[in-house]
This record gives C-alpha cells, sequence and structure tokens, in this order.
C-alpha cells in the first residue's frame, strides 16, 4: 500500500499515513466463501478451461487441482479448510502493516491459502481506500464546523456527515461499484444520490435515514 499523502496530498499528510481505515474482509467471506463448492462448478471449471492454454505445441487445456477440489466436495462439504484472521472491520492501521492471514487447516492445501490470500488483498483495496478517503474528509469537515460553529466534536460530527454527498453512480464503471463503494460512503456520510449503495446499507441494516437524496430529472435518472 501507497502512503496516503502521496497519492492525494490535498486530503493527507504525513502523519495521516498511520491512519488506514481497513474494510471488506466481511463482504468477501459473505460473498465467496458462503455457499458451497459442488462437483457440477468443477465440472463446469473444467469445460472452461479447455484449449486455454497456449503452448509450443497448441491450445491445451490448462491446469488447475482438480483432485484437491473434488477432495474439498467430497470430505469438507464444499468449504475450502482454511483460517482466515485479520484485524477487525474498519480499524485502523498503519500504512504496510499486515491485515489479513490465511492459513490452511489441512496438509496439501497451502495453494490454495496462497490463492485466498491474494484474492481477499485484491477485493478489499477499493474497500479500505475509498473508507480510508472517505474518513479523512469527514475529519477535515469536523475540523471546519469547529472553526466557525461553537460546538461538541459529536455535534460537528452530525452536521459534517451531511456536507459531503454521493454522486459517484455517475461515474461508476459498473453497478457492483455503485453498490459496494456507494454504501462505503454511508459509513461516514448521510447524502447519496448512489441508491444502489443506499439500497445495499439498507439491506445490511442501516438505519432508513441513511442515504437520500432530492427529487430531480438528472437523478431521477440515476436511480
Amino acid at each position: 500500500r501507497k502512503f496516503p499523502h502521496e497519492e492525494e496530498p490535498d486530503v493527507f499528510t504525513n502523519p495521516d499515513d498511520r491512519r488506514l481505515v481497513f474494510y471488506g474482509i466481511s463482504e468477501f467471506i459473505r460473498k465467496f466463501l458462503t455457499k458451497p463448492v459442488t462437483h457440477a462448478d468443477i465440472d463446469e471449471t473444467i469445460r472452461f478451461l479447455e484449449n486455454r492454454k497456449f503452448s509450443t505445441v497448441g491450445l491445451q487445456n490448462f491446469e488447475f487441482p482438480v483432485d484437491k477440489w473434488r477432495e474439498v466436495v467430497d470430505k469438507y462439504g464444499g468449504y475450502v479448510p482454511l483460517q482466515i484472521t485479520s484485524v477487525p472491520e474498519g480499524s485502523v492501521v498503519y500504512t504496510r502493516e499486515p491485515v489479513v492471514r490465511v492459513t490452511n487447516t489441512v496438509g496439501g492445501f497451502g495453494q490454495f491459502a496462497a490463492y485466498f490470500e491474494s484474492s481477499i488483498i485484491n477485493y478489499c483495496w477499493a474497500g479500505t481506500a475509498r473508507l480510508t478517503l472517505a474518513r479523512h474528509w469527514l475529519e477535515r469537515l469536523i475540523e471546519d464546523v469547529q472553526e466557525t460553529e461553537a460546538c461538541s466534536y459529536e455535534e460537528a460530527m452530525s452536521i459534517a456527515q451531511n456536507m459531503c454527498h454521493d454522486f459517484g453512480c455517475r461515474a461508476a464503471i459498473c453497478n457492483e461499484e455503485s453498490e459496494y463503494l456507494g454504501m462505503i460512503h454511508l459509513l461516514c456520510f448521510n447524502g447519496t444520490d448512489t441508491f444502489k449503495g443506499a439500497y445495499k446499507a439498507w439491506k445490511d441494516g442501516a438505519e432508513p435515514g441513511i442515504g437520500g437524496s432530492v427529487w430531480a430529472l438528472a437523478h431521477r435518472i440515476v436511480q
């Protein structure tokens, strides 16, 4: 992970480099590891990997550990025998501090641990980056409020949380990005035109008032 102040010098200062907000591990587990693998899944993968490998003798089938995946289904009910440990969701961590560790609980599954570890880090990167930036913007806005209003930190936060509105849906690459990152915005702020994110937050248990907008033509199109 790069130092935040090198990426966003207008938002971050050098002391902020130790304040990354980790996020995404729970979503990864829920999305990818709560449904058991089946033999049908393995069979489909075999079909997909046919003639996918380039070689000097022509196209060949790409290798993957079929026997080990069969073992996952037959011996472990479709769940890969791994242990995942991480810092708690929402933890403030140092730049380049390890945040996730994946270990195999059964011999012979080390390559599975390495694969899932890299997949987790890849998945958590975007959420961590977005939440970190949002949290720092919130802190800057709290400072601005306290400079002009005689109020406590908590009162300033309640004001600041309504000062940053998310129009990210208009610039998102895909619906999944709007949903995931749009929801993360609402961990710090209340306003959003990214209703995909507001819906996900609501489904995950957010209060009804988290995520709102106004009725306007451009907004309706986005919604």
